[in-house]
């Protein structure tokens, strides 16, 4: 049996976070009739508290029943370590609208906790008093399924296949929208590029749900930059990565690439991005340098794709994203990571 997350302080701190959710527009989950009431059911739904980085603060009984795991290694996880592959990436996306102040209630539909129990889950901004986003609140609710639902053996199955119909979908009916709009084809291929990123990205996961190197990772995913005359170098161990780090680290590669080929060091004849993976001490870093690109300098706005490379990141190796805008192009590094297994070894 699982040892109980501890009552007192963790108790306490969570009601009086729903309290503040109560004062806030927006319904919570558990009920339409009262919403207060769900302090008295915190036993039923499960509940964990997000910090601005995603990452687990503190948790109740049922959710880390749901989540099989006691909460002393629940806190400090990113939230998206229980995700189902398929979901990371939406999940990141809910999370970020939440955090930059798009949204206050999101209501996530069907999600597959700790890969294999089906939840209905709801995402939640906890305000400070001048109406910005403080913390995130993760409710969960098991559901139960019926024939063709999430369950069991045909989940990740299911899953994989309502996937690819549904990236198919998206291809075509956006296809017809943008022409009837007259999307410009720059924004067109942006969004095709991303779209293609997440196809590769689950193929990686799908190809028999087994970890990659980074090597492997990284000739995958520029192999279309380099047909095009991108010089890539890829120095360091064969670090392994689990499959939802691979699925994720896919995604921030694409970015990083089709970046590059915008502005940087794919833009312009003899630039040549070198990848870099350390695990000499007792974390891994990775970056992603560019040399021979035209002068670069910090962009006014963050974009979509910053945001994202830094979440994709983030949530599939840990640490903390940092850039550096040269004169010789682009450096992005992602330090503090845990120190991740080499290819053969523990």
């Amino acid at each position: 049996m699982l040892p109980q997350a501890p009552e007192g302080a963790n108790a306490e701190r969570l009601r009086r976070l729903l309290r503040r959710l109560d004062q806030e527009p927006g319904p919570l989950p558990g009920g339409a009739a009262g919403r207060l009431p769900l302090l008295d059911t915190v036993l039923s739904v499960g509940m964990a508290e997000l910090d601005l980085d995603g990452r687990i603060v503190c948790a109740n009984h049922a959710f880390c029943r749901l989540a099989g795991l006691a909460l002393r290694d629940l806190v400090g996880r990113h939230f998206t370590e229980l995700s189902h592959p398929e979901h990371v990436l939406s999940d990141i996306i809910d999370f970020g609208a939440l955090v930059q102040g798009e949204a206050v209630t999101l209501r996530q539909g069907m999600r597959c906790l700790a890969g294999a129990v089906p939840v209905e889950a709801t995402l939640c901004a906890v305000l400070d008093d001048q109406g910005r986003p403080e913390s995130v609140i993760r409710f969960v609710q098991e559901r139960t399924t019926g024939p063709g639902g999430m369950g069991a053996d045909g989940t990740v199955l299911d899953l994989a296949h309502r996937l690819k119909n549904t990236l198919s979908i998206v291809q075509s009916l956006a296809g017809e929208a943008f022409a009837r709009a007259g999307v410009p084809p720059a924004v067109q291929s942006t969004f095709y590029g991303r779209l293609a990123a997440l196809g590769r990205a689950h193929e990686v996961h799908e190809e028999a749900r087994r970890d990659a190197t980074v090597q492997c990772l990284v000739e995958r995913e520029l192999r279309p930059f380099r047909r095009d005359g991108g010089s890539v170098s890829v120095e360091g161990p064969s670090i392994l990565l689990p499959s939802r780090s691979a699925f994720l680290f896919s995604l921030a590669l694409h970015e990083l690439a089709t970046n590059s080929a915008k502005y940087g060091a794919f833009a312009r004849p003899g630039g040549h991005v070198r990848i870099v993976v350390d695990r000499a001490g007792p974390v891994t870093e990775f970056v992603w340098r560019e040399t021979g690109a035209p002068p670069v300098r910090p962009p006014a706005v963050r974009g979509f794709g910053t945001r994202l490379v830094e979440r994709c990141l983030a949530a599939g190796l840990g640490g903390s994203v940092t850039w550096e805008f040269a004169p010789h192009g682009l450096t992005c590094t992602n330090a503090g990571a845990p120190r991740l297994p080499l290819r053969g070894h523990p």
